[in-house]
């Protein structure tokens, strides 16, 4: 519906007609990236403990300083490069914790195999792909300053992302279980 108003409002009440399918690819590529951020997230909360993942989602932190250095020419202080090292510091500790401290028990699979090392891996791979969205989105909106048609496009490409792979992975098959036992 969003998308709707804000299509009608550009087509019919604005001089400039500036979206062409190569900017719809952009907001695909930022809806990709923040639908599997949030995935890897959520994944990561089944496989490891929620301390480590919330500890371990400060990786955004450290991968939007350099994304933003290399890709949007930021310059940092030392400040700024101390908090950082900060950071790692403590998600070190995080990752040394599940490696070594904390009892193998806990998050073992039927196998006996540990598990949380694959949730820490996957809380570090979504904290990283949200420090791109986030500086896709921030490149994308100081050039084009257009703030409506990212949240417009980005809301509609994920929901049908969300969707088409929700069936294709069956993660609705528990929706038919309850209707079929009334």
């Amino acid at each position: 519906m969003f998308y709707l108003v804000i299509w009608i409002k550009h087509k019919y009440f604005s001089d400039t007609q500036n979206h062409s399918f190569i900017k719809r690819r952009w907001f695909l590529l930022c809806s990709l990236v923040d639908i599997h951020a949030t995935l890897f997230i959520v994944f990561a909360y089944n496989l490891t403990s929620i301390t480590s993942v919330m500890l371990l989602e400060d990786f955004t932190i450290p991968s939007a300083f350099l994304l933003s250095i290399f890709f949007l020419k930021i310059k940092y202080s030392n400040t700024h490069k101390f908090a950082l090292l900060l950071c790692i510091i403590g998600m070190s500790f995080s990752i040394s914790n599940d490696l070594f401290i904390k009892k193998k028990d806990e998050n073992s699979d039927e196998n006996g195999k540990d598990r949380s090392i694959l949730g820490d891996l996957m809380a570090i791979s979504g904290a990283f792909l949200y420090a791109l969205s986030n500086i896709l989105q921030e490149h994308f909106l100081k050039t084009t300053r257009d703030v409506h048609h990212y949240l417009g496009f980005l809301g509609l490409f994920g929901v049908i992302i969300t969707l088409l792979e929700a069936w294709i992975f069956n993660e609705y098959s528990q929706l038919t279980i309850i209707s079929d036992s009334k």
